[in-house]
């Protein structure tokens, strides 16, 4: 009878993830970032539930497909693009965290300026899956600056 048990005690202690902390969800948004920069699609949307559900700012709310293709149309269309956060505030709590953040997004122009594209303010709820991957399951972006004209 014990030895029955033993490996679904292994199993379920193979699950547990460690505990959550503020550097666990930078670390997710900062591979995000790297997915992006290199516009490597499936990367990109690793950060993404499946059952996500977006909202921003003069746009439909959406769901997985919907940013899905709006990654692969803006890939299509910028070259260079990055995004860059500032951490207003990331709380965790178990296996829920809420991330508040600003992200820049900039390209490198020819002559070795920047030009920035956007400025949104974002609040981003992340979920911890039973393989201790944290992803987005509710987000509300908006824009706070149109970009400057030759910026």
């Amino acid at each position: 009878m014990h030895i029955a048990i033993l490996p679904l005690l292994t199993a379920a202690a193979a699950t547990q993830c460690p505990a959550a902390t503020e550097a666990d969800i930078r670390s997710t948004f900062n591979q995000w970032v790297k997915a992006y920069v290199a516009h490597d699609l499936d990367r990109t949307m690793a950060i993404f539930d499946p059952t996500v559900h977006f909202e921003f700012q003069g746009a439909p709310d959406g769901g997985i497909t919907e940013l899905k293709q709006s990654y692969k149309e803006g890939f299509a269309q910028q070259q260079g693009a990055s995004w860059t956060p500032k951490w207003d505030q990331v709380l965790v709590s178990g296996n829920l965290a809420a991330a508040f953040s600003v992200w820049t997004a900039e390209v490198r122009k020819a002559d070795g300026t920047t030009k920035v594209l956007a400025h949104n303010r974002s609040v981003d709820v992340l979920q911890r899956g039973p393989d201790c991957t944290w992803r987005i399951v509710r987000s509300l972006t908006y824009p706070l600056s149109a970009a400057a004209p030759g910026h």
